[in-house]
């Protein structure tokens, strides 16, 4: 990973083959004390895990997709649950056949490359676990 652009609250972040998204701009996110941000990217991936929420029973149902994809579009939110980095995030992929999958995005391994813009928002923004949905919404 490489931050390419750093302007102190505005970042282009270059990520190479092997290295995993998701966790990386959480670690970011932390590092640079970030209580809240969007971030959105494209580039091309080998694994990852999707999932889709099931908000009769709660919980989320992971689909790990491993094949060399497109990664059409990532984008999402940075706030924090707990006094941790809490990343919720979603994407568009494709396969070889343009074949899409898309879904909240759990972990991505980049193929080649992923190309990253993470901007910090200057005020925090806090989760917090809703027990009708079982989702950690915005507070």
């Amino acid at each position: 990973m490489k931050i390419i652009l750093d302007k102190g609250s505005k970042y282009v972040i270059r990520f190479d083959q092997g290295e995993e998204v998701i966790e990386t701009i959480k670690k970011i996110c932390f590092e640079k004390n970030m209580e809240a941000g969007f971030f959105f990217g494209l580039g091309a991936a080998r694994e990852l895990v999707l999932s889709h929420y099931d908000i009769d029973r709660k919980q989320y149902n992971d689909t790990p997709i491993n094949e060399d994809l497109e990664i059409a579009g990532i984008f999402g939110n940075v706030t924090r649950k707990d006094g941790e980095v809490y990343i919720h995030a979603h994407g568009s992929f494709s396969d070889k056949n343009f074949k899409t999958y898309a879904g909240h995005v759990k972990k991505v391994i980049v193929s080649g490359t992923c190309e990253i813009v993470l901007e910090m928002l200057h005020e925090p923004i806090l989760r917090e676990h809703d027990s009708k949905s079982g989702l950690n919404l915005l507070k």
